[in-house]
């Protein structure tokens, strides 16, 4: 029901973003000859794009670790309403490009931190594993990680010119993205009767790993102004995870030549599995959410 729904709202979202960059299209005149004698940019020059932005991801599906099977929902929902949670969190993106040929450098870091005493069941992403329910006073800090390099090939370029670029572009790419989990569990566990015990515990572990990806981009430019695109990853094939799939909706504003604005809605499910019996740890996980950010290009 989860993949039905995250599927429906990608899918409204790329409907939405095509029509609401379309339709001004056809009331925008056409941009008038620059007659300053600066060079104006195009597909065959360099171009250099830096990207800083939040990307709010919730964790919905199930953890595995020392052979127990948890589920974890943390909603966008749960996040905004309890934002002490996400102590930290950005993603940034480096990209360059020359004529058809393109490298781009992408990655996102949420550190969530969650404390609670007497009995209190906590629930984030962790590796010890997650939920479980304290009592005492417990603090958990999870820190996650994901970074992609990729190249990238335009296959087709149109003809058709806006603001000097190709209004349209398809573009094939491949890379590999590394995936990073670190847990760390500060437990004060009290005990009754006339001597009153108190025991701590504590526990930090971690668990990274790389998938190969391919995928594919379209790139449309609307307007001067706005740009549109849709990017769609597959990997893993074994090599790290058993299977990774990325879904990747934008659309940016270009407040002038270099600065410009973006939103859209990042989709990435991940399935990981290694060891066995008590040693097995597995990551069956969706997170879906929406991205905003500011950039400058040149």
């Amino acid at each position: 029901m989860w993949v039905l729904k995250v599927t429906a709202i990608t899918a409204l979202v790329c409907i939405g973003l095509l029509t609401t960059t379309v339709f001004p299209v056809v009331a925008q005149d056409a941009p008038a000859p620059d007659k300053s004698g600066e060079h104006l940019k195009g597909y065959d020059d360099w171009h250099f794009s830096v990207n800083l932005g939040e990307w709010a991801p919730p964790f919905q599906g199930s953890v595995t670790a020392k052979g127990q099977t948890s589920p974890v929902d943390l909603t966008l929902y749960d996040l905004l309403k309890s934002i002490y949670v996400a102590e930290f969190a950005i993603d940034g993106r480096f990209e360059v490009s020359k004529g058809p040929w393109g490298v781009l450098i992408d990655g996102v870091y949420f550190k969530a931190n969650q404390s609670a005493m007497a009995q209190k069941s906590i629930n984030i992403p962790i590796l010890d594993p997650p939920p479980f329910t304290i009592q005492g006073r417990a603090d958990v800090t999870g820190v996650y990680s994901v970074g992609e390099s990729a190249l990238s090939y335009d296959v087709y370029a149109s003809p058709c010119l806006v603001a000097n670029m190709p209004a349209l572009t398809v573009g094939i790419l491949g890379g590999a993205r590394y995936t990073y989990f670190r847990t760390v569990v500060d437990l004060e566990v009290s005990g009754s009767g006339p001597l009153g015990l108190t025991r701590t515990f504590q526990s930090d572990k971690t668990a990274d790993w790389v998938d190969p990806f391919v995928g594919w981009r379209v790139l449309y430019r609307p307007t001067e102004k706005w740009t549109t695109s849709i990017k769609t990853e597959f990997g893993g094939f074994g090599v790290g995870s058993e299977f990774i799939f990325n879904i990747d909706v934008e659309a940016k504003y270009h407040i002038n030549k270099c600065l410009f604005v973006n939103f859209g809605l990042d989709t990435l499910y991940t399935d990981y599995a290694t060891g066995s019996g008590n040693d097995k740890f597995a990551y069956n996980m969706w997170n879906c959410g929406p991205f905003f950010g500011v950039g400058v290009e040149f």
